[in-house]
């Protein structure tokens, strides 16, 4: 009975095996570590400290890296080394004009302040 029961916690334990990696997150440009970078997969999630280190443990093997104003970084477990280089994501925006020019729906509000008084006649 002892032999069955090593060899069945043996077989459990090779199949549901976790991978485990610590490493740090920095700006490609500037070298500076980023924190608050997300790292997630379908299953698990963890967020870099001040430091820009972090440690994450998954059973699946594919790993999505992403911070606000950065590229997206999608790999897995074999590709990771000790230090992972975010590069600034470049957004172009359109031209935008400012002026006091009012709007159709402000003249009417405007009108009916004017034509429609609150105190009684």
């Amino acid at each position: 009975m002892k032999p069955s029961f090593f060899l069945f916690f043996l077989l459990s334990f090779i199949v549901y095996t976790q991978q485990t990696i610590d490493s740090v997150i920095v700006d490609s440009a500037n070298k500076t570590p980023l924190e608050f970078v997300g790292i997630y997969n379908s299953k698990n999630h963890t967020i870099t400290n001040e430091d820009g280190r972090f440690q994450f443990s998954s059973s699946t093997d594919s790993i999505i890296v992403y911070r606000v104003g950065y590229d997206k970084l999608t790999t897995t477990f074999q590709k990771v080394k000790d230090t992972i280089y975010l590069n600034k994501s470049v957004l172009k925006l359109n031209e935008v004009t400012v002026t006091n020019k009012k709007k159709l729906w402000q003249k009417v509000g405007d009108s009916f302040r004017s034509n429609y008084p609150i105190y009684p006649y």
